[in-house]
Parts: C-alpha cells; structure tokens; sequence
C-alpha cells in the first residue's frame, strides 16, 4: 500500500470497522473535505504560496449575508443554472460547515490527488482578490503529486465531504504519507522533434515567438495535426507532459474576434 500501483486494492482494503478505527484515531472528530482548486488544477500554486484555499461564485457576496443554503440556492438559479444543487451545496459547506481543525484534500481530475492540509481560519470573504473571494486559511502538511487507479477515482465536484469514505481515506493517507509521489516525465526539445515534422530551426523559433509573445497562431484545414503540433509545444514550455496542464477553449463559428476582445473591460472593484 506503499505507492500508487496499490492504491486502492480491493484485495488489501480495511474491514469497515478498521477503517473507521483508524479515523478516529487519526481525526478525532474533525471532518475531511475534498477540493478541486479550480479547472485542472490552475489556483493550486497560489494556494500553496498563501496557505489558503478559496472557491469561485464571487457574484454572491459574501456568503454569511444568506440565512441559509435554500436563499444561497434561488440566487443562484437567477443565473444561467436552474438547478445548481452542487454549486449551492459547496458554497454553504465552505462558509457554513468547514470548521478549524477540519482536513482538506486537494485534487484535479478523477484521479490525482495534490496534498493536504489543516484548515486553521473561519471564512471570510475578500473584496481585494480579483476571484475567488471565498477564502479560508490552511496550514499544508503534505504536497506533491500522487495518482490513484481508476477504480478509486474521486468525484469532480469543486468541494464534497469525503468523511464518510473511511475506507478510501485510509488508502488515501496512506499513499500521500508514505507513498512517493508520481515523477512528472521531462519532455525534451529531442523528444519533441521526434515526434513533430519540423526542423529544429522551425521549432526553437515557434517555442521563443511563444515565450516572449504569449501566443503563437497556427491555421490550416481539419485533419493537419494543428491540435496534435499544440500540445506538444505547450508540453515543452511546462517542461514535461501533462494533459491536466493543457485545456482546450472552443469558440462557436460566428464568435467575431471584436466579440472576444471586446468582452474584456475593467469592473467596477479594478478587474
């Protein structure tokens, strides 16, 4: 149980009345929450440099302003979403029920988990961050990068209380206290050109217009391997392959370029 090979094997898993054992020796009475910090993972640095962590929705105010979840609810389906019942779950747990002393496990995906820590604040809403303004503060114990099987992949929602999967806990601090975490593969300027049909002259040129320009435009029919040659330059500038690094954004055919640019002006708070 000592790496990710093994985590999550039916064969070595805990008795229930183990695992709730051991979660009570280990947490006491405090609860353990799983949270994604943001699409693949991409307020995760931050996180870690500020102890703390913090969810979106910043439209709603500071949160304790709501008498419950039910009015956090019917704000929110005065949006675009008619039913948010994860959405108002998550912010009334995060403002409501994380409480000192609570863990929280960080993840990005299904199957890769980031650290965790102990959170060490109440809630607090703060006008000063761009986004996310719902934050609280952590103290990190644990961080690196450990990747679970499939058949112990976690849900996606942005916060859930997990204290009730005493089994999958166990395997799951387990593998971040004593497991290694999983090496990132380095993907080399060689590796790159083996894969893609450029010179190296063509592609050290490509890679400084992206690092000193920010954005590198490729065009050509369905089907050229644009995608595929994307990928692969975006793996080199991070220094090594990692799909929860790269994502995708697809504009609909008739969105204009002045419908994008245009859709970025400054807030009343300086955003």
């Amino acid at each position: 149980m000592d790496n990710s090979e093994n985590a999550g094997s039916r064969d070595g898993r805990p008795s229930l009345e183990r695992a709730e054992q051991w979660y009570q020796e280990r947490f006491g009475s405090a609860r353990v929450w799983l949270l994604a910090p943001g699409r693949n993972a991409q307020h995760w640095g931050e996180f870690q440099e500020k102890g703390i962590i913090a969810i979106g929705w910043d439209h709603l105010g500071d949160l304790r302003a709501f008498d419950d979840r039910h009015d956090i609810h019917e704000r929110l389906r005065e949006g675009d979403r008619p039913n948010p019942v994860n959405d108002s779950l998550a912010c009334y747990q995060f403002a409501c029920e994380l409480q000192l002393g609570d863990y929280v496990v960080v993840k990005t995906g299904f199957t890769v988990l980031l650290g965790y820590g102990v959170i060490e604040s109440n809630y607090s809403y703060d006008r000063s961050r761009l986004t996310m303004r719902h934050v609280r503060r952590v103290r990190w114990v644990k961080i690196g990068r450990w990747r679970l099987r499939k058949e112990s992949a976690v849900t996606i929602k942005t916060l859930t209380d997990c204290s009730s999967w005493k089994q999958w806990l166990w395997f799951v601090f387990r593998l971040m206290d004593t497991g290694k975490p999983v090496p990132l593969k380095p993907y080399t300027r060689e590796e790159a050109l083996k894969e893609l049909f450029v010179s190296g002259e063509d592609f050290d040129h490509i890679i400084s217009a992206l690092e000193r320009k920010k954005n590198v435009v490729r065009e050509g029919p369905p089907g050229v391997g644009k995608t595929f040659v994307a990928k692969r330059l975006a793996y080199r500038v991070i220094g090594y392959k990692d799909l929860e690094k790269v994502c995708m954004v697809q504009f609909h055919q008739s969105y204009a370029y002045e419908d994008f640019i245009q859709g970025y002006r400054p807030s009343e708070e300086g955003g």
